[in-house]
């Protein structure tokens, strides 16, 4: 456990949570389990208060996420070959729903990890 604590981790791990990933995958690129990491940020508040800026900046990011693909319409519609062999256009629902899941999912997310802001 020892090993990973270093002021080069303590970016990487900050860095690679405002991109959005969870200690679980950091902590297999840094060859340890995510327990390693919790147990640190437990026992070194400055780490731990880096770590909550890093959070936050996820949330901020994931936010304006939800935005872009709330906002982003390019793929909702999809010309077929109708009945009589001319083309139309119609709704992807499938890319449709995907994008309210995506917006749904990172609402949830937000909301457990800012409660008090979302």
């Amino acid at each position: 456990m020892g090993k990973i604590r270093s002021p080069e981790n303590v970016e990487l791990i900050c860095s690679r949570i405002v991109d959005g990933r969870n200690l679980r995958e950091i902590g297999r690129e840094l060859g340890c389990d995510a327990s390693a990491i919790a147990h640190w940020l437990d026992e070194d508040p400055s780490f731990a208060q880096r770590y909550a800026r890093a959070k936050d900046a996820m949330t901020e990011i994931m936010a304006a996420d939800i935005l872009e693909i709330a906002d982003d319409g390019i793929n909702d519609w999809v010309t077929r070959a109708g009945e009589d062999g001319e083309s139309v256009t119609v709704p992807d629902h499938e890319h449709i729903q995907r994008s309210r899941l995506r917006v749904d999912a990172r609402k949830w997310y937000a909301s457990k990890l800012v409660p008090k802001k979302y």
